[in-house]
């Protein structure tokens, strides 16, 4: 089952699953589908000072594909937040793969960039999309810092992907449990949800790796070093050396280390440590395998090479780590 936004509205997303499932708004802004397909919630609102809204939560006995295009400005920014969706970005109509965390995803993009999210059959899965102007970013923040600035530079794609942190996961909570207010005061509850959804964005961003701050890259530059992030996300476990990466891709060693360090703020081997370093807290979160087993499932022949990385990312020790989410999962 398809949906599609066309020209990028949120409210295109909403009308065509309203028609879809012959489903009855509980307002013009809420909706609950509950079908022999199952049962979905759905919540989209349009706020004049340049906000967008999009929430979608719940479980259905088929794939449901969800569609929103690209433009040919980056003048909005967008802040996904994606629990159990099959995500991918695209961009000059290829799909790139997005780092599925099987915690959740936070993707902040500017609207260069469209998606195409798949809710899977019966698996519970969760949905929030921001859309900022720049007019409704400069009230919320007296002033624009370069992150942001450069992020709605109508000129320059960017793309910022992420683990989603606990307060993320928190905000999606409660814009879900907001539905049965009614407005005005639904309006000006998702107004401080949306705020709150930035602000824990920023924080993400200020602690990642990654940045939002670009050097100028033209749009197929991009498409370049979104095909070499794919590569890396492909070969996690049998990894390319940056010859073979710039041989799939065509381009010489050096251009695409160049590329890819300007589309991600980080060098190829960085991101790649960086995502081999979030794979092991997520073994490590569900607590199933010893620390030995994830250093080898992670490429790592040597426990004692894994444990310096590890603490060198976290500042922690991975049996340390264990632990803590252990007495966590005890409380």
């Amino acid at each position: 089952m398809d949906i599609s936004a066309s020209g990028n509205d949120y409210d295109d997303i909403f009308s065509n699953l309203k028609q879809q499932f012959n489903a009855a708004g509980d307002s013009d802004f809420v909706m609950t589908i509950d079908s022999e397909v199952g049962k979905l919630r759905c919540l989209q609102m349009n706020f004049p000072i340049g906000l967008e809204i999009i929430y979608l939560s719940g479980k259905i006995n088929e794939d449901l594909n969800i569609f929103r295009e690209e433009q040919i400005s980056g003048e909005k920014l967008v802040f996904t937040g994606t629990i159990n969706l099959d995500l991918q970005v695209t961009h000059k109509g290829v799909n790139n793969i997005t780092d599925n965390y099987k915690k959740g995803n936070l993707l902040i993009n500017n609207n260069f960039f469209g998606f195409s999210g798949t809710f899977k059959k019966n698996i519970p899965t969760s949905l929030l999309s921001i859309r900022m102007g720049k007019v409704f970013l400069q009230k919320v923040i007296s002033h624009l810092d370069k992150e942001i600035e450069s992020a709605i530079d109508p000129e320059n794609p960017v793309i910022f992907m992420e683990r989603l942190t606990p307060p993320l996961f928190k905000v999606m909570s409660e814009i879900e449990a907001s539905m049965p207010i009614e407005e005005p005061y639904l309006n000006m509850y998702l107004t401080s949800k949306a705020i709150e959804f930035l602000t824990f964005s920023l924080q993400l961003i200020n602690q990642s790796d990654q940045t939002l701050i670009k050097k100028k890259i033209t749009k197929d530059q991009l498409q370049i070093a979104l095909k070499i992030r794919d590569l890396i996300l492909n070969n996690m476990d049998a990894p390319l050396t940056i010859p073979e990466l710039s041989k799939e891709i065509g381009i010489s060693p050096t251009l695409a280390k160049t590329i890819f360090n300007q589309a991600f703020g980080l060098p190829i081997y960085g991101f790649y440590q960086s995502r081999r370093m979030e794979q092991a807290k997520e073994l490590l979160d569900e607590g199933e395998l010893s620390i030995k087993d994830i250093a080898f499932d992670i490429g790592y022949s040597n426990v004692s090479h894994f444990t310096r990385s590890f603490r060198k990312k976290y500042g922690i020790n991975p049996k340390q780590y264990a632990m803590r989410i252990k007495n966590q999962q005890l409380k």
